[in-house]
């Protein structure tokens, strides 16, 4: 699943249900990778009124994050 946010930061997310893992691309081009969201917290996240607070105050404290290294092109 994956989606465009509407976010200041937050540029696109996906999400693997099978891997738990939850992909946030942000509007400076660094996407992380959190491990272990359930389906139910990216529902949450997806439904939010602000992706950036939801994503601050349920996502980052919660789940492990890993900054995703840039592709070289």
């Amino acid at each position: 699943m994956e989606f465009n946010s509407k976010s200041s930061n937050i540029k696109s997310v996906k999400y693997d249900k099978d891997d738990k893992t939850m992909e946030v691309t942000f509007t400076n081009g660094a996407t992380y990778v959190y491990s272990g969201v359930d389906l139910v917290d990216f529902q949450f996240f997806k439904a939010a009124k602000s992706h950036g607070k939801f994503l601050a105050a349920n996502i980052v404290p919660k789940f492990k994050g890993k900054l995703k290294p840039k592709k070289h092109e």
